[in-house]
């Protein structure tokens, strides 16, 4: 179910880091936080995570939501579960969803952002 963005709303700060190691090597990594609102106020909890909108996914690229709304995305490469991941997200084109916590009653449903976003620069 989608919801509109006036509902829910995510606020990015993007800024470049490096990232490396694991099983196979992780790419540049772009710096990531954000602060998710519901009505035009933090949430407190829950799961952000970005999806690419082309290609296979070869990273999970996740956050847990703090208590005052606050994320900061981690990216872990596939299909090593023992890759440890690093703070960062790959550049590219990106579906947002957020998950509520668990004993939230307004959805126990996805909300995905209705527009894409992009990460880094040159992304093409």
């Amino acid at each position: 179910m989608k919801r509109p963005l006036a509902v829910i709303s995510l606020v990015l700060g993007l800024s470049v880091i490096c990232g490396c190691g694991g099983s196979e090597p992780l790419p540049e990594l772009n710096r990531v936080t954000g602060l998710v609102k519901r009505a035009g106020k933090p949430v407190r909890g829950g799961q952000v995570q970005f999806v690419p909108v082309e290609g296979s996914a070869r990273f999970t690229i996740q956050s847990q939501v703090g208590q005052d709304g606050t994320y900061t995305l981690t990216t872990a490469g596939l299909p090593d579960p023992n890759q440890p991941s690093k703070s960062g997200v790959p550049a590219g084109v990106y579906k947002v969803r957020y998950t509520p916590p668990d004993g939230d009653r307004s959805s126990a449903i996805p909300i995905e952002l209705p527009n894409p976003v992009t990460v880094g620069g040159n992304v093409g």
